[in-house]
């Protein structure tokens, strides 16, 4: 029979159909499972919910993750059980021209991208999700919209840099106000968060010279699921290696996502075998 069409972009998703999945054991006993893999998930629904806060997944992958139709689904079907959380996370700018974030519209210009996936690309911070963008020497700006969501917070993940510099955030069409790392705050990402109320909105983010780096931001609301578009076009686990771990752990922390999914595997092939070393090191990296 012919393959079902594919909703055309923006279209409303219903929830995806149960698939049964097969869920590791990590405690077994004699008599079953004492312990499964989602275990933990199954008590952040429920911790969510008591604290009254949206429950987080990130997703990462390649670009069947970055055109957003696979996460998008899995959106759709997570907000239909738990609610409508938001949008989540948004790249400072597009990372490639086939990124298309969810619910909102995106404007970034004057922004040099860096990322896992650039070629020649070496080990070094790339934050979150593996593309990180610095301001060019002329300035740097990014606006994100609502479209037909709604947003209760706004997040923006940033490396302040020499922490001199910093980079100023205007809500809406209120004030622009100036936002840099506290003088005590370690090296590295840290984040700049506001409580707003729940309705449309608009963030407008300009550098303040050219020492810091700005990775995303966050629109969600405060309750029901939400689920972090991490995709990037060309994505691999070698490509991920990239990523210093101490880094990505604090940039992990920030957002502290509930589950986190992983989905590669097709740009693999182009690699050829990993030496058993190094592929010893990219489980352990991302176990």
């Amino acid at each position: 029979p012919p393959l079902p069409r594919l909703p055309t972009r923006g279209a409303p998703l219903g929830p995806m159909p149960a698939v049964p999945v097969e869920e590791p054991c990590l405690q077994p006993s004699a008599g079953g499972c004492l312990r499964g893999a989602l275990a933990a998930f199954d008590e952040a629904v429920v911790r969510a919910d008591r604290e009254g806060r949206p429950l987080r997944v990130a997703h990462l992958g390649d670009s069947v993750v970055a055109v957003d139709k696979l996460t998008r689904r899995l959106r759709a079907s997570l907000q239909h059980r738990f609610g409508d959380g938001g949008t989540g996370w948004v790249f400072a700018a597009a990372p490639s021209r086939w990124y298309h974030p969810h619910q909102v519209s995106l404007e970034g210009r004057g922004w040099q991208s860096r990322s896992v996936v650039t070629p020649g690309a070496t080990n070094g911070d790339y934050g979150l999700a593996g593309a990180v963008f610095a301001p060019q020497p002329n300035g740097a700006e990014t606006r994100v919209r609502t479209t037909r969501g709604s947003a209760a917070r706004v997040e923006l993940h940033y490396d302040g840099g020499d922490g001199r510099e910093g980079v100023s955030i205007a809500l809406d069409d209120g004030p622009a106000e100036t936002v840099r790392p506290a003088p005590d705050a370690p090296p590295g990402w840290t984040r700049w968060a506001r409580d707003l109320a729940d309705g449309p909105h608009s963030v407008t983010v300009r550098a303040q010279g050219t020492t810091v780096r700005v990775a995303g931001l966050v629109l969600e609301r405060r309750r029901g699921a939400v689920v972090d578009n991490l995709g990037l076009v060309g994505n691999s686990a070698r490509a991920l290696h990239h990523n210093y771990a101490q880094s990505w752990e604090r940039a992990l922390a920030l957002r502290a996502p509930d589950l986190v999914v992983v989905t590669l595997g097709a740009n693999e092939v182009n690699h050829g075998p990993l030496a058993a070393p190094q592929r010893q090191r990219t489980v352990e990296a991302y176990r």
